[in-house]
């Protein structure tokens, strides 16, 4: 992966939660809308690097398993917010 910054337009800015208190990975709702899954960006980038090592060990006959991992380490790693120092320098963004 090259070292780019991601669309900045497409991050959805909250107001921080009260006390700071932070919000841990796991399920949440807006509202009645559908549940989705919120993961906390350190444990995001750690996930996407995982799923690139797994998908490069793909055969070609799982492509569509491979597009798949594909676009998710897209989405996990959207939020890469640059130099912060992770993942660490053994793990390149």
């Amino acid at each position: 992966m090259t070292e780019e910054s991601p669309p900045k337009e497409m991050v959805v800015h909250l107001p921080q939660l009260a006390n700071g208190h932070r919000m841990e990975t796991g399920p949440l709702q807006f509202g009645a809308d559908w549940p989705g899954v919120f993961i906390r960006g350190d444990e995001a980038l750690s996930y996407a690097d995982m799923l690139q090592h797994i998908g490069s060990m793909l055969p070609p006959e799982y492509w569509a398993a491979s597009s798949m991992l594909k676009a998710l380490h897209s989405i996990l790693r959207s939020c890469w917010a640059g130099q912060t120092g992770w993942p660490p320098p053994t793990s390149p963004p």
